[in-house]
């Protein structure tokens, strides 16, 4: 005859951004372990937090944050405390950065693509009403002189994303109409 106990041991997560060469901890993240029908787990300023789960089990982690792509691990528990380390990153995307919002016309003009992480993108393809103006440096910035009044649709593109702006192009001959 075999006694079967039930039992549980301490698991010690940490959650980190693994973008950075030393991934950064993560604070208020909650872990979603859907197995333990209960609410999710949330972490400390330290990107840390500790349940007891019952052992000998396999269970789904679901890292969960705001702007943060949402990655599941899959953790097989024995009978010691363990200590695991879940990693995620932020929602990829990118951003157009201008100097202004409004410019005379024919003046140049210069934005600045970045990434989720304010990193500059290089070679990000840049649109202004349509028409390209050019791809980007590798300080992700490009320059290019606003060829009419009013809005202005200025748009970049790299590794499938996308991003939109509007500049205001004025005209410092057009008449006032009052």
């Amino acid at each position: 005859t075999i006694n079967i106990e039930s039992h549980r041991v301490n698991v010690d997560f940490t959650v980190v951004d693994d973008h950075f060469e030393e991934p950064q901890p993560l604070e208020d993240v909650t872990i979603d372990i859907p197995k333990l029908g209960g609410s999710p787990i949330p972490t400390d300023a330290n990107g840390q937090t500790q349940a007891r789960l019952p052992v000998n089990d396999n269970y789904e982690l679901t890292v969960v944050l705001d702007g943060y792509q949402e990655t599941t691990t899959v953790l097989s528990l024995g009978q010691e405390p363990t200590e695991i380390e879940l990693q995620t990153q932020r929602d990829p995307s990118i951003s157009i950065n201008q100097l202004q919002d409004a410019i005379v016309v024919g003046q140049p003009t210069q934005v600045t693509i970045t990434n989720a992480y304010e990193e500059p993108v290089e070679n990000a393809r840049v649109t202004l009403n349509g028409a390209n103006v050019g791809r980007t440096d590798p300080n992700g910035q490009i320059v290019f002189n606003i060829t009419q009044a009013g809005n202005n649709t200025i748009e970049a593109s790299a590794n499938g994303l996308t991003d939109s702006t509007t500049l205001e192009g004025v005209d410092p001959n057009a008449d006032d109409e009052e």
